[in-house]
């Protein structure tokens, strides 16, 4: 079935593209003033890049503000989907040309963050993020203590449910801006789904914070930013989405529940080595989350709302 619909499909080219952004799963790049094209990794099946384009349709029609894939294109051994994006670059992108912005950009990526989390979405168009986690937590159990499963486990059943929307892989890389129209543009879906607004917060933890504690010189590689300027987004997105007496427990659960989806990371990733799961849980347990001193009670105890 794959091959009959490759047949059907129109060839492209990126040589000379430039890129604008890069993910685990493939890279984006800008075809044009009016287009850009995420070019999936060699071996990614085509069924993952229609599940995707399928996702940013659901997100769009539910008010989420982002743009709608409108071919699904191959890139040489690779699948591409092409999606509209007039004028438009990476966030980080245009903070690296004006790097006075990063506070005020900061402060927009968190009153866009904390709209995002007003919008409820029909469970069943979208994936359930907390159980996801909790079925990596189950891939995982053969390489950890049982009290490191109860740890993980209990993070998790700690949170009430919710059908809020959430994009799973929120910086600024996966934020479009359009100076043209002064707008804030959502892209790379992959991870989006519906759950607690923790998890979406402890996911851009980890990628602005978390990722560059042991090595800051990686950031601009994450999120195409010095660390400096990451942790200084990171603080202006939690200031805008809470009061400011809030402020200290948000970002104290938002490194809970990063660090958790850091120690969970070797589930993610297909027949990846037994010794690289075991080096990823060492590191977990001798600086993260799996470390015996890391206190996940402020989880389990929260009363701040959202």
């Amino acid at each position: 079935m794959e091959k009959e619909q490759e047949k059907k499909m129109r060839e492209l080219s990126v040589a000379g593209c430039e890129v604008i952004g890069e993910g685990a799963v493939g890279k984006v790049y800008r075809l044009d003033d009016e287009t850009i094209i995420k070019v999936f990794a060699p071996g990614v099946p085509l069924e993952v890049v229609q599940e995707e384009k399928r996702i940013a349709k659901n997100a769009f029609v539910a008010g989420v503000p982002t743009a709608i894939s409108f071919d699904v294109v191959k890139v040489g051994e690779s699948y591409g989907a092409v999606y509209e994006m007039l004028r438009a670059k990476t966030l980080s992108a245009f903070i690296r040309e004006n790097p006075d912005s990063a506070a005020e950009m900061g402060k927009r990526m968190g009153r866009l963050l904390k709209e995002l989390h007003k919008i409820e979405v029909d469970t069943n168009k979208f994936v359930d993020v907390r159980a996801l986690f909790k079925e990596r937590v189950r891939r995982m159990e053969k390489f950890l203590t049982k009290e490191e499963t109860d740890k993980l486990t209990a993070v998790y059943d700690c949170l009430d449910e919710r059908n809020t929307v959430m994009h799973g892989d929120f910086h600024p890389k996966n934020v479009m801006y359009s100076e043209k129209n002064d707008e804030l543009l959502f892209i790379d879906l992959a991870d989006m789904g519906y759950g607690h607004p923790l998890l979406d917060l402890g996911a851009t933890c980890l990628v602005m914070e978390v990722f560059g504690r042991a090595t800051p010189e990686r950031s601009p590689h994450f999120i195409g930013l010095e660390y400096k300027t990451s942790l200084e987004i990171w603080g202006n997105i939690l200031s805008e989405y809470f009061d400011a007496a809030d402020i200290k427990e948000a970002k104290i659960l938002a490194d809970i529940y990063g660090q958790a989806k850091f120690a969970l990371f070797p589930a993610i990733i297909p027949n990846m080595p037994q010794n690289d799961v075991m080096g990823f849980v060492m590191g977990a347990r001798a600086r993260g989350f799996l470390n015996k001193d890391f206190d996940i009670t402020p989880a389990l105890k929260t009363s701040l709302k959202f």
